[in-house]
Parts: structure tokens; C-alpha cells; sequence
């Protein structure tokens, strides 16, 4: 076979690579979403001590306004969505000490994240009952992958692999840029999905076009 077919040459090791650069994008582009939707440390805003221009996730006095999560048992993080209530008989003093809060606790409204950044922190995606949110990034980009396998395969018997290979190509890419700009939540979900279904449509592809053309 390889006598009448011709060994590995300069052609296949070119259109083999050009074919491979695309699946390198691909493959990275497909765990993104686990790292948008990430859920970065955070906890409630505390007036009483934060400081409201640039306030600090970790400071020494969290303890005495917000409670553990109780998520770990030697090492103290503060709860997420809740706060101690403020002990109105001692709000004559400026400073933050213990004495400030009472036992009881409230929710809160405004939050001070760490370091890292995602759409939890831009568009507030926080506590429990917001969790599905951050679940149906992950459901959009899977629903994209099987639609998009499925459309891709029949579509590509129909108008050509290359075709259809290089269309997968541009949408992965037109919307990948575009989850950048999105302006809110709903915009962002609609182009994980369409997304997902451009980037599905390229491992098969290319692993068809890539075995076709080694094969000549």
C-alpha cells in the first residue's frame, strides 16, 4: 500500500499540521467556559469596615462581621452570602471591632471579590439560589457540541468537508471573540452554545480531511 500510495512526504506533513492548528484552538477553546463561569472567592461587603473605594477580600476583622461557611473545620471562610447584623448601640464608634455586630445575621447585597475574575464577578452571578446560572453555561456549550456534531456531519456529506471544516473554523472563532464583548448574561450563554456548535464540527472534520490527505 504504501509503495503504490507513496510514503510520508512534505505534502502530507503540511496539510497535516495546517489541519492540526485548528483542533489546538479547538481543544483549549473547550474547556474556556470552566474558567469563565469559575466561581472565585467572595463574601459580603461590610461598611462598617470596609473600605468603600477599593475594599480587600481577606483583613484581619472578618471574623467578627461575617460568619464561616463552615466549609472547612481549622481553617476560617467567610460565609458568601451572609453577615452579622451591626450592634446598633455601639455605632457611635468609627472603628470595626467585634463588639460592632451582634450574633444575629442578614443577607447581603454587595460583595467583595478576590483576584480572580469571571462572569460570577460581572454580572454578580452569587449565592445558592444563583447557581443554575453559572450550571446552564456549562448545559449551553455541551447542547452546542451535540447539535453542532450532528448538523456538521450530515451538512459535510452534502457540500463538502473542506466547506464546511473552514464555516466551523469562523464561527468558533467569530464567537469565541465575541463572548468578550457580551453586555449581559443572556448574550453570553447564546454564544457559548453557538460556539460549542462551530468548535464540534472540527475534530471530525479534521480528522477526516487529515486522514484523507495523508492517504495520498
Amino acid at each position: 500500500m504504501l509503495l503504490e500510495l507513496g510514503e510520508l512526504g512534505r505534502y502530507q506533513i503540511i496539510m497535516y499540521t495546517l489541519v492540526c492548528i485548528p483542533i489546538l484552538f479547538a481543544s483549549a477553546n473547550s474547556v474556556t467556559y470552566v474558567f469563565t463561569a469559575g466561581i472565585p472567592n467572595y463574601r459580603c461587603v461590610v461598611p462598617e469596615c470596609d473600605s468603600l473605594s477599593d475594599p480587600v477580600y481577606n483583613t484581619h476583622w472578618l471574623e467578627w462581621a461575617i460568619p464561616s461557611n463552615g466549609k472547612s473545620a481549622t481553617e476560617y471562610q467567610p460565609e458568601y452570602c451572609e453577615r452579622y447584623v451591626r450592634n446598633i448601640t455601639t455605632s457611635i464608634y468609627p472603628e470595626c471591632f467585634p463588639n460592632r455586630f451582634t450574633n444575629e445575621m442578614e443577607r447581603c447585597h454587595e460583595w467583595v471579590f478576590d483576584n480572580e475574575r469571571s462572569i460570577v464577578n460581572d454580572w454578580n452571578i452569587t449565592c445558592l439560589d444563583n447557581q443554575w446560572m453559572l450550571s446552564l453555561v456549562g448545559t449551553s456549550h455541551f447542547s452546542g457540541v451535540i447539535v453542532g456534531t450532528g448538523v456538521f456531519g450530515a451538512v459535510a456529506d452534502r457540500y463538502g468537508r473542506k466547506l464546511m471544516f473552514i464555516l466551523s473554523i469562523v464561527i468558533m472563532s467569530v464567537s469565541g471573540i465575541a463572548q468578550v464583548f457580551s453586555n449581559g448574561y443572556i448574550m453570553f450563554v447564546i454564544l457559548i452554545f453557538i460556539n460549542a456548535f462551530g468548535t464540534a464540527g472540527i475534530f471530525p472534520l479534521a480528522f477526516i480531511i487529515g486522514k484523507s490527505r495523508l492517504a495520498r
